[in-house]
């Protein structure tokens, strides 16, 4: 990840520390003394210490129109509680003394979360343009939190108002995401447990139930030096066990945040793959997936001794119902064969749009004789559609080919062309 970072401290020996570590991280750094000789301008990502003057107000007035996310770097001698920086705006709020790796993890997951919101936010935008109606607020149930024991002592009680809360022994957890997907999972990390972390959450993050949870590992303040690694490793958070309610509260509101961002970007992701292999007038596959398809169906026919034979379906006609009907009527047609077609198949058969009125239906694993009946009856079904405008007499010419590689079914598209 590059971009431009800016850092606001009056401290000059820890700016210029914080700046060789971001240029040596690969993105570029400015810094100032105050906020009003700071050059926003660019900037991707903010490091603002508690230290330059009235900072709290700065995350609303100034800097919260610049749509980059703000980490703090909390000075013992901060005059605001840790919680209320979070409530200002704050991506996030670390020790300024702390290690400057730990830093630069937070200050990377930060800029992450802020891409993505952009990226959805684009995308929403891009759907409103289309005329695609925004989905409906629905009720949502009291927020599960589950605390996990690693090991057999009794982790201080979470106390949160607005989630639920469970605490869950490491040997149950396997059994409980069996049963539901787990939204936010902090892992109370003991003594002897530091060295188990890194293996957990790479289990964690490969498990179906966990794979996209919000992971928050909690320790002692002694022993959270040795677990910092944990944030370039699938952690989410790290937090002492002395964190403030409020704080931890707004620190799980803001990973929830992004959770969701996360899966609609996955569903928005689906949602195009789906519209790239898919015809949007009939919803049947289009060329694109039936070309794939049907390499593989002869990868498999090598394989294992089968066969591949293709349909080659066009509406008789067809130019001459649009200039009599116009194209209304005629996409009309074009729906109702592809209904027909699709209603009339086996489970493996496919049925595809190549363009205009020709469709192509593919069948692994059917003799001559079973391809000749089913073009036959798909004929006749075609023939007795009825329009629901225009009393049209609807037929179609099918030619049948059985194919051995994918170059002859090229070729057959072209002879068929």
């Amino acid at each position: 990840m590059s971009g431009k970072i800016l850092i606001i401290d009056p401290n000059a020996h820890r700016r210029g520390a914080l700046c060789q570590a971001i240029q040596n991280s690969l993105y570029s750094c400015i810094s100032a003394n105050d906020i009003e000789t700071a050059d926003y301008s660019g900037v991707k990502g903010v490091l603002l210490s508690t230290d330059a003057p009235d900072t709290r107000n700065t995350i609303r007035a100034q800097l919260h129109d610049a749509k980059c996310p703000i980490l703090i770097l909390y000075s013992p001698n901060a005059v605001y509680d840790r919680a209320n920086y979070f409530r200002a705006g704050a991506a996030d709020v670390v020790e300024a003394t702390c290690d400057l790796r730990e830093i630069l993890s937070r200050l990377r997951s930060a800029m992450r979360r802020a891409t993505a919101a952009r990226e959805v936010a684009l995308r929403s935008g891009t759907t409103r343009a289309l005329g695609f109606a925004e989905a409906g607020s629905t009720f949502a149930a009291k927020q599960m939190i589950h605390v996990l024991q690693v090991t057999g002592r009794t982790p201080p009680a979470v106390t949160l108002p607005n989630f639920g809360v469970q605490s869950v022994v490491f040997d149950d957890l396997g059994a409980l995401g069996e049963r539901q997907a787990l939204k936010c999972l902090i892992i109370d990390v003991d003594r002897d447990a530091p060295r188990r972390v890194i293996p957990l959450l790479l289990d964690l993050r490969t498990h179906p139930a966990t794979r996209y949870a919000s992971l928050i590992l909690r320790a002692d303040p002694d022993i959270l030096e040795h677990i910092r690694d944990a944030l370039d490793c699938g952690a989410d958070d790290i937090v002492g066990t002395d964190i403030s309610n409020p704080e931890l509260t707004h620190r799980i509101q803001i990973h929830q945040d992004h959770l969701r961002t996360n899966a609609i970007l996955r569903e928005s992701s689906i949602i195009g793959l789906n519209a790239a292999i898919t015809d949007p007038l009939t919803g049947l596959y289009n060329r694109r997936y039936a070309q794939s398809h049907i390499n593989l169906l002869l990868e498999d026919a090598r394989s294992n001794g089968g066969s591949v034979t293709a349909l080659m379906v066009d509406i008789d006609h067809f130019k001459s119902i649009n200039d009599a009907h116009g194209h209304f009527v005629g996409d009309q047609v074009i729906c109702s064969v592809a209904h027909t077609l699709k209603s009339a198949i086996r489970a493996s058969d496919l049925v595809a749009r190549f363009w205009g009125e020709e469709f192509v239906v593919i069948l692994p694993n059917i003799s001559p004789k079973d391809a000749n009946t089913l073009a036959q009856r798909l004929r006749r079904k075609v023939s007795e559609i009825n329009t629901d405008t225009t009393p049209i007499a609807i037929t179609i010419s099918i030619g049948i080919s059985r194919f051995d590689t994918a170059e002859l079914f090229e070729s057959g598209l072209e002879h068929y062309d």
